[in-house]
């Protein structure tokens, strides 16, 4: 267990159209990348997507806690 979290800074931009945060559970089998595609292909809600990626993380791996929060960001 690591007790420093990894933070990353960036600004926001109106070309954003999500934030995602979540648990190493979905970063170690989803990379940046896959699920910056994921997302720009999606129209669905922002608890939608947090479902579908909970269990795309969880069909990867089952051995480690999952926890995704997704905030769709107003344009």
């Amino acid at each position: 267990m690591i007790a420093e979290p990894e933070v990353h800074e960036y600004e926001i931009t109106p070309q954003d159209r999500y934030l995602v945060i979540a648990s190493d559970g979905l970063f170690d089998v989803i990379s940046n990348e896959a699920l910056g595609k994921m997302l720009l292909k999606t129209t669905k809600s922002a608890a939608k997507i947090a479902q579908d990626l909970v269990a795309e993380a969880y069909k990867k791996d089952r051995s480690d806690d999952i926890t995704v929060i997704v905030l769709k960001l107003l344009r």
